[in-house]
């Protein structure tokens, strides 16, 4: 994927939860462009890991989540900021979601 004129790019996204007796894989190995200015929809089957793309993206994941892979946002009001870069969340890390710094303070 060419990071040119991407809004928002997912590389290899995988978000596995810590749950009593091992570990349940949401996501795995993700990746997605969304172009400025078009129509972009995520859809797949129940259960299939939409709702934890975005919220992977929000940076409004559960403690209990390990996410790895790279969230890159370029902002459009701003764009002498370079892209996001990857995104090793943690759970006591800062949020990797490009929004997270501005939507909390």
């Amino acid at each position: 994927m060419s990071a040119g004129a991407d809004l928002l790019r997912i590389e290899n996204l995988q978000v596995s939860f810590s749950i009593m007796g091992g570990q349940i894989e949401a996501v795995r190995g993700a990746s997605l462009r969304i172009l400025p200015g078009k129509v972009t929809a995520l859809v797949g089957e129940s259960g299939s890991g939409k709702s934890v793309i975005g919220q992977t993206i929000m940076g409004i994941q559960p403690r209990t989540a390990r996410v790895n892979g790279r969230v890159l946002f370029s902002d459009p009001l701003n764009p002498t900021n370079a892209p996001s870069t990857s995104c090793n969340w943690s759970p006591t890390a800062s949020p990797c979601a490009p929004f997270a710094a501005t939507a909390s303070a």
